[in-house]
């Protein structure tokens, strides 16, 4: 998918030199460390109404992502910048990464 691709981009990974295990795999731990990330800002900001909200569309047995991602924009209000946020830090982290490995 292009769309999978343009985010191995931004994180500094070439999709064209991986097999689709090796995608698959880099997809999954970049949005599982994105989604903690962000998890952990969010729920920083939240009072203790929101929380008891939080948790519970986290533990709904039919994981609605839909009713969940509305519910996030509209009770925090900078979510989109915090993901865009976290996706910057990663990215840094994994360029700076890769310039200290190309030193050695």
């Amino acid at each position: 998918m292009q769309q999978d691709d343009d985010l191995l981009k931004a994180m500094g990974l070439n999709p064209t030199t991986m097999d689709g295990q090796d995608k698959a795999k880099a997809l999954r731990n970049i949005l599982f460390t994105l989604n903690q990330r962000v998890g952990e800002r969010v729920i920083g900001g939240l009072n203790e109404q929101q929380m008891q909200e939080f948790d519970k569309l986290m533990s709904d047995d039919n994981g609605d992502e839909q009713a969940l991602s509305k519910w996030l924009q509209s009770n925090v209000p900078n979510y989109a910048q915090m993901i865009e946020e976290e996706a910057q830090a990663m990215k840094k982290m994994h360029d700076e990464r890769m310039e200290r490995l190309k030193q050695s």
